[in-house]
């Protein structure tokens, strides 16, 4: 299961516009002063006719379709 969501992952980085997706981390510093990655939240700007049309005045939206945070920082 990891493998396919580091793919997928992969893939939307490589092959999406940088104005329309986003992978966006946080990080927690440690009593070493150390950064440790704490979550992650994986974010596309859509434009989809059927949502779109409940969002009065606006074009787009924006769907988080992953999101992961170590138990610890929940």
């Amino acid at each position: 299961m990891q493998a396919e969501v580091l793919s997928a992952l992969l893939y939307r980085v490589k092959n999406s516009a940088p104005d329309r997706y986003a992978c966006l981390v946080a990080e927690s510093i440690n009593l070493q002063d150390e950064p440790e990655i704490v979550g992650v939240v994986d974010a596309t700007v859509q434009r989809e006719d059927d949502v779109v049309r409940h969002l009065r005045g606006e074009e787009e939206y924006l769907y988080v379709s992953g999101i992961a945070v170590l138990i610890k920082f929940r």
